[in-house]
């Protein structure tokens, strides 16, 4: 792929996920050396995914476990704190909830179960998961920065779950 044609997906890139902050000259990206040229070799990753040819639609962003709620008398599932959500390629809210299970060795199960419901095609899935994986690692890169740069502690008892964050995001991008 031309550095042309990359430069215009990362635009796009930049437009369509404008929300969750991706923008490698942000200040915030420089916290610590190693995440301006992560999360630059993620995006040229996810470019040359072709962004454009994956199935889009509503993203929660973010399906972490806790944000799942069980009726157990019916059975039925909900998923509440949808404050992130956005449009976009449906493999990310995969990829989140890969991450949020320990990783592709452990998801084995979930991934069968999703392309059995229909909502994406096994090749696609095969073809993406394990990029758009990445991608979703660089958000968490980003994300932690930001608050270790804006003093951040929501949620948090003090600056070290930051760090956490951070230092998780870079194992998985390494």
């Amino acid at each position: 792929m031309s550095r042309k044609t990359l430069e215009a997906h990362y635009a796009v890139l930049k437009e369509q996920w404008a929300e969750r902050g991706i923008d490698l000259d942000a200040d915030y990206m420089g916290v610590r050396d190693w995440i301006r040229p992560a999360v630059a070799e993620v995006l040229r990753e996810y470019a040359e995914l072709d962004p454009d040819s994956l199935t889009s639609g509503l993203l929660h962003s973010d399906p972490a476990p806790e944000a799942f709620r069980i009726d157990r008398s019916t059975g039925v599932v909900g998923l509440i704190d949808w404050g992130a959500a956005l449009s976009g390629p449906l493999l990310y809210d995969v990829a989140s909830t890969v991450m949020y299970v320990g990783g592709l060795d452990r998801a084995g199960v979930l991934l069968d179960a999703y392309v059995a419901s229909g909502s994406l095609p096994s090749a696609e899935v095969e073809r993406g998961v394990s990029t758009m994986l990445k991608f979703r690692w660089a958000i968490q890169a980003m994300y932690f920065a930001w608050r270790i740069a804006n003093d951040d502690l929501t949620g948090i008892d003090d600056p070290a779950g930051n760090e956490v964050g951070l230092a998780d995001a870079k194992r998985m991008l390494s």
